[in-house]
């Protein structure tokens, strides 16, 4: 399609392993615990392209991005965190079995 194109990058999270007064962390997840999720996911996910649209980014002024997820097994983000999540059961909860529920 005319004016778009894929685009592969690495995003700089530094700021995210920034502390709040208190010492805790400032955002819901630290740059730490989202590499481990990486490392545990990376064998049973798809890569999935980044895509931005030169017609959309002179609209907006901005430069958008676009991480197609519809291409991920499932077609959604949601397969990732499932999986982080499972692949995150030690054996013991593992063999009780996982019950799931997804309204779309």
């Amino acid at each position: 399609e005319p004016g778009v194109k894929a685009t592969y990058f690495a995003l700089s999270f530094s700021t995210m392993d920034e502390k709040k007064d208190d010492g805790t962390c400032k955002y819901a997840a630290d740059i730490s615990s989202i590499k481990q999720a990486r490392q545990r996911i990376t064998s049973v996910i798809h890569k999935t392209p980044v895509f931005s649209s030169e017609t959309l980014n002179s609209m907006s002024g901005r430069r958008l991005l676009f991480k197609c997820e519809c291409f991920q097994k499932g077609g959604a983000f949601k397969f990732r965190g499932a999986s982080n999540a499972i692949l995150s059961l030690d054996g013991q909860q593992a063999a009780k079995g996982v019950v799931t529920h997804s309204s779309g």
